[in-house]
């Protein structure tokens, strides 16, 4: 099979390839967008080392693990439908439809870290690994290298050919038959934590380990306390492992008798009298029976199965919301994943009815702390639950409100299910917990314990604060840029100039992002007009022609001087370049001068000498490197986070590992932007321009004046006057400046919410400042079409174009990222915000 004929779409199929911008987006037949090329071809790339099912598979198995699979599914199965009308109903086709959808699903209801990034790469390399009428490994290897080598290859797969019964069939049944093999969500995620190591690739093989959740209860805790949502949950359980006095072992199932005096009691039947015994005459040996003084020798009690499974109740109601629902998990946590257990326990959410839920992970534990239910109490859940899933090997512990103790249906139904229930706990908003064991006679006290919230909880109320409104910090990426050729060599590394900033190529590699050197101011231009080199002390400097100033400008980057030269340009066509390492400016053919701080040396003209040879190569193979990105470095609407709990900027949202288009209008938290005030131009009326600014503006009449006598000469003045204000204000502010005859612009700084956590968007790299100092400062490369890259000041994910050569920052997964630093910064925003006040 060959490259067209695999990627090849087909008209009036369910799926079909798209152009948009240069790009190629794998849609749907009603223009739903799938993923772009980059994404799948990722994807594609993972099953190099297992084989590739048929692509119509592939794109049905991509929709099913989507982030909102539902509406690609009710999609599919439309569009299933209709195609088997089509095919006349064929038996066996309805038969692999059906079976194929069962699939789907339960790609669908995997856990969300199974469906993005390399926890989804895995889960597909394990379940194609065997697909009917799939690709070969190698196959898969050399279209992959294929479409690296020319990513627009693709072309040749937008015209649609019609297709055929055959080949719908071939893509419904490569998923029925694995839907056989994986007939449930629990048997596609034991297969990815049992195959064989080997079985995976190089690359995947290291991140097996991490699929692997850690059987130790203690480093599950530690988690739990990082995490922003589960951090009130997390710090009790400590403290209740200590306290707790509920047995965390059953007894031992026999005794064994070890010999000697442990052997001999004082409390038998009359045939394990010891002979002794009977050496005594009759009064004294009747006497030691009846006063419990005689003698028994203590054999092997049968061993008895008292392995019971705990079951663990938790009360869902109203009553248990807030610091007792919070309390309450903490508690079936404590006792369900106690270090020292060796007892099975299950969980279990009672309202009207009751729902299992997990604490395996901090996912599934998360999941649980939102199953809550309005009703004012579980009684009906818990008669449901005693009725239908009692039996005798359990020991159910019943944790409830303090406030229960009063509802007298509660302790109806405790009373007349003494037999069934174990422990009942009950505790308060104040952390109050109160142990009860369940006895035939009634309730027996066993413990009354109180946890000191305010204590355990002390770090996390004093986190929250309002982030400086200032931001100015390097980011621990590299720096994405437009690609151009303006390529400067010095000492055999490579530099470029794009939009006033001075960039150096990382470690000379065009797969590397890039360095950021210095911005320039803009009379530094990018073509023709700027020299970069090394001076005789061997420091680095830039030097160009500042026509406004009509100078010659040297920025010694080395020590950060400037020196100007005034200079008269006698033609307008000029050339800065090296002869040999002395710095020339060459006019218009007929004049040149060498160049240096001190001054200017006029020079015979000579012929420039094109000996770069290297410098060419570098910029040959640079113009036609595969690499290909949309940078954005600018927010022209809005940012805000959806109603989903994603981040979204502008038309994109952010992903597990990169930006997407994104269309839908929902409810959101808005993130209110702040900006700057530039005085561009000074208008003829100076005196109501002061006015202005001292009134309006509310300015020290001295600076006022300042700022007019200093721009009233210049055609561009470019002045920020105000800082950090509100878009609302900063527009009534220019708005009274331009009635004076000035010309203003507004610069946008950064993006603020409510509880004070920033965004700022520099050199298209994002920085998300949380309110809660406990949460770091979160990097982001803005680029779409492709992976992007994610750190703090101490971990990277993502793309690794943009991670610096011998970094010491931890790389960790996306997933792993998300869940440690971007779902905090969203979740403090969502549900921990607090409003503060502007100087607006």
């Amino acid at each position: 099979m060959t490259f067209f004929e695999y990627f090849q779409s087909y008209r009036g199929y369910f799926w079909q390839w798209e152009e948009d911008d240069a790009n190629f987006i794998l849609t749907t037949s009603d223009n739903q967008s799938i993923a772009y090329d980059t994404t799948v071809f990722e994807i594609f790339e993972g099953l190099s080392t297992a084989g590739a099912p048929p692509f119509g598979s592939l794109v049905m198995a991509l929709m099913a693990t989507d982030e909102s699979p539902t509406r690609f599914l009710d999609y599919l199965e439309e569009a299933l439908s209709e195609m088997e009308a089509q095919s006349g109903h064929a038996k066996n086709l309805i038969f692999y439809a059906d079976k194929a959808m069962k699939l789907l699903h339960n790609f669908a209801a995997l856990p969300r870290e199974y469906k993005t990034g390399d926890k989804r790469n895995l889960m597909f390399a394990t379940v194609f690994r065997k697909s009917h009428n799939g690709l070969k490994a190698k196959r898969v290897a050399l279209f992959s290298k294929l479409f690296k080598d020319n990513d627009e290859i693709l072309y040749s797969c937008l015209d649609q050919v019609t297709y055929s019964q055959s080949n719908f069939t071939k893509d419904v049944k490569a998923l029925a038959l694995l839907s056989d093999e994986f007939p449930t969500t629990k048997s596609i995620l034991d297969a990815i934590l049992g195959a064989p190591i080997e079985e995976y690739g190089d690359a995947l093989q290291q991140k097996i380990p991490e699929l692997k959740d850690s059987d130790d209860p203690f480093e599950l805790v530690e988690k739990l306390i990082e995490g922003n949502e589960t951090f009130y949950m997390g710090s009790l359980i400590k403290r209740l492992w200590s306290g707790l006095n509920i047995n965390m072992r059953h007894r031992s199932p026999s005794e064994q008798p070890l010999d000697g005096v442990s052997d001999i009691t004082n409390k038998g039947e009359v045939s394990r009298l010891l002979l002794s015994e009977f050496a005594h005459d009759d009064d004294v040996f009747m006497q030691r029976i009846a006063n419990h003084e005689a003698l028994y020798i203590l054999r092997e009690v049968p061993p008895e199965s008292n392995q019971l499974d705990r079951i663990l109740l938790l009360d869902s109601s109203i009553k248990c919301w807030g610091n007792v629902r919070t309390i309450n998990l903490a508690i079936a946590f404590a006792i369900a994943k106690h270090p020292k257990t060796d007892i099975h326990s299950k969980v279990y959410a009672l309202s009207n009815t009751y729902q299992e839920i997990f604490l395996d992970d901090i996912h599934q534990i998360i999941k649980g702390m939102n199953v809550l239910s309005p009703n004012l109490d579980c009684t009906l859940g818990l008669e449901s639950y005693l009725e239908e899933q009692h039996q005798k090997n359990q020991e159910i512990f019943f944790i409830t409100s303090e406030d229960q103790l009063q509802n007298a249906e509660i302790q109806n139904i405790l009373k007349n299910a003494n037999d069934k229930i174990g422990y009942v706990i009950f505790t308060s908003e104040s952390g109050e917990i109160k142990i009860f064991k369940q006895l035939k006679s009634g309730k027996k006290h066993v413990q009354d314990l109180k946890l000191n919230l305010e204590e355990l909880w002390l770090r996390k109320k004093h986190q929250v604060r309002i982030a400086d409104k200032q931001y100015s910090g390097k980011s621990p990426l590299l720096y994405p840029t437009q690609k151009n050729y303006t390529i400067f060599e010095v000492d055999k590394e490579y530099y470029k100039i794009s939009n006033h900033i001075l960039y150096k190529f990382h470690n000379n590699n065009i797969a590397k992002g890039f360095e950021i050197i210095v911005h320039l101011p803009p009379y530094f231009y990018d073509q023709n007009n700027s020299l970069l080199y090394k001076n005789d002390c061997d420091e680095l400097v830039i030097v160009c022609f500042d026509h406004q100033q009509n100078e010659l400008v040297f920025n010694n980057l080395s020590n950060e001087k400037i020196t100007r030269l005034p200079f008269t340009m006698p033609a307008p066509n000029h050339d800065f370049f090296l002869n040999g390492k002395q710095p020339t400016l060459f006019i218009d053919g007929s004049t040149a001068f060498e160049l240096s701080e001190r001054g200017l040396v006029q020079i015979e003209p000579r012929t420039r000498e094109n000996n770069h040879t290297d410098l060419n190569n570098f910029i040959y193979f640079y113009r036609y490197s595969r690499r290909k990105m949309t940078i954005l470095n600018n927010i022209s609407k809005s940012v805000s986070i959806i109603e989903v709990n994603t981040l979204s900027i502008d038309k994109y949202f952010f992903g597990r590992d990169g930006f997407y288009l994104y269309s839908q209008k929902v409810d959101s938290h808005v993130f209110e932007c702040y900006g700057d005030l530039v005085l561009k131009r000074i208008g003829s009326n100076t005196k109501a321009t002061i006015d202005c600014l001292t009134s309006a503006l509310n300015l020290d009449q001295i600076l006022a004046q300042n700022i007019v006598n200093e721009g009233a000469s210049l055609s561009r003045y470019d002045r920020i006057i105000l800082s950090n204000y509100s878009m609302e204000s900063l527009e009534f502010y220019k708005k009274s400046l331009e009635k004076t005859g000035c010309l203003c612009y507004i610069t946008p700084r950064f993006y603020q919410s409510q509880d004070g956590s920033q965004i700022h968007l520099e050199n298209s790299i994002l920085t998300l400042i949380s309110s809660d100092t406990s949460i770091p400062k979160i990097y982001m490369a803005y680029v779409v079409d492709c992976k992007t890259a994610m750190a703090t000041d101490e971990f990277f994910a993502g793309n690794d174009y943009f991670l610096p050569d011998n970094s010491n920052l931890k790389i960790i997964g996306t997933e792993e990222f998300h869940e440690k630093f971007i779902q905090p910064f969203k979740n403090n925003i969502v549900n921990h915000g607090v409003k503060t006040k502007t100087n607006a």
